[in-house]
C-alpha cells in the first residue's frame, strides 16, 4: 500500500491530456473560481470550478493524503493514460499532505441517470423504472468497455467500476472516473488486496486472488441496474431467503425476455458475470454478438 506524502510538493510526471500540467496549490488557488460544491466522496470533496479568465469549467479534487492511501497511484495512472472514455487530469499537484487534481468536468455519474429514471406508476404505488432503449444501453455499455479494454491493454484494473465511478461528460460520452483503488498488474500474476463496493465486487476479490476480470464482473452488475433498475447480488451471498429468490429471479431468462432488450442479452450478462475463468475478457465483451447488433443498429456510432 503506498506510504502517504511527505511534507512538501510531489510533482506528477508525465502528465497528458488537453492542457495538462504540474503547478503549485497556490497556483489552483488563484487561477481557479469555485462555483459550486460537488460533493464529498470517501477521501475528500469535489468542486465545480471556472478558470479566470476563460469560461472552460472543471472539477477540482481536494483529498488528503493521510485519509487517501492509494493517491499516489491514481495521480500515476490518470496522469500517463490518455483515453476518451477515461476523465482526463488537468493539473495535479501534492503539498503538506493535501491532494490536488483539476479534472475533466462531466455533468452526471450513470448513477444519477438510472435513479431519474424512476416515475410514478399510472395508478399510484411503487414507481416503476423506464430504462433507457436497447440502442442506449448498448451504447453506454461500448463505451465502459471500450475504457475497460484500454486499461486492461495497459495493464491497469480499475476495482471499482459501478454507476458512481462512470460519469457523462459535456461532450455526451460516458467516462470511467474514480481511480482510487486502480492497480497496474502483471500478466499472468494475480492481485490480492480486498477492494471494491458491494454488489459489483467480484466473488474472487473477496478470496484475494483474482486478476484484471474483476472490472468485467462489475461492469456486468452495473449492465444488469442499467437494464433492470436493480442492484444484483449473487444469491450464495446473501442470507435472507427473499432476497435470494429475488436475486435468482432477477437473472432467470424468462426475466430478460419480458425486458424485451432482444435476443443475447440475458447471454451478455450471464458472460461479465459468471465465475472464472468462464467470464468474458473486456475486449471479447467488446465483440459481444448482442452488443454490436444492438449498436450497429442504432443511428449514429461511437467513435
Amino acid at each position: 500500500m503506498p506510504s502517504p506524502a511527505a511534507p512538501g510538493a510531489l510533482a506528477v510526471p508525465n502528465l497528458r491530456g488537453s492542457g495538462a500540467s504540474n503547478t503549485s496549490r497556490a497556483s489552483v488557488e488563484s487561477n481557479y473560481t469555485i462555483i459550486k460544491e460537488l460533493g464529498e466522496g470517501k477521501f475528500g470533496q469535489v468542486k465545480e470550478v471556472l478558470r479566470t479568465g476563460t469560461k472552460q469549467r472543471f472539477a477540482w479534487k481536494q483529498v488528503t493524503s493521510e485519509k487517501d492511501p492509494y493517491y499516489k497511484v491514481e495521480l500515476e495512472i490518470l496522469g500517463n493514460l490518455e483515453h476518451e472514455g477515461i476523465i482526463g487530469v488537468v493539473e495535479a499537484y501534492t503539498q503538506e499532505g493535501v491532494v490536488d487534481m483539476v479534472l475533466e468536468l462531466c455533468k452526471i455519474s450513470l448513477q444519477f441517470d438510472i435513479d431519474s429514471r424512476f416515475e410514478p406508476a399510472p395508478m399510484g404505488g411503487k414507481k416503476q423504472y423506464v430504462r433507457p432503449s436497447s440502442w442506449d444501453i448498448a451504447s453506454t455499455m461500448l463505451q465502459i468497455f471500450s475504457a475497460v479494454a484500454f486499461l486492461h491493454e495497459s495493464q491497469v484494473a480499475h476495482r471499482d467500476i459501478k454507476p458512481d465511478n462512470v460519469l457523462l461528460s459535456t461532450g455526451e460520452r460516458w467516462k470511467l472516473a474514480d481511480f482510487g483503488l486502480a492497480s497496474r498488474f502483471k500478466s499472468g500474476s494475480y492481485m490480492e488486496e480486498v477492494v471494491g463496493t458491494q454488489p459489483f465486487k467480484a466473488p474472487e476479490v473477496e478470496k484475494g486472488y483474482y486478476t484484471e476480470k474483476c472490472d468485467v464482473y462489475s461492469t456486468g452488475v452495473l449492465f444488469i441496474a442499467l437494464a433492470t433498475g436493480k442492484e444484483w447480488w449473487r444469491p450464495e451471498n446473501l442470507e435472507d431467503e427473499t432476497a435470494k429468490e429475488k436475486a435468482i429471479a432477477l437473472m432467470a431468462p424468462e426475466t430478460w425476455k419480458d425486458l424485451e432488450l432482444g435476443h443475447g442479452a440475458w447471454e451478455f450478462a450471464e458472460s461479465m458475470v459468471s465465475l472464472e475463468p468462464e467470464r468474458s475478457h473486456a475486449e471479447d465483451a467488446l465483440q459481444n454478438p448482442w452488443l454490436v447488433r444492438k449498436h450497429s443498429g442504432g443511428c449514429c456510432a461511437v467513435s
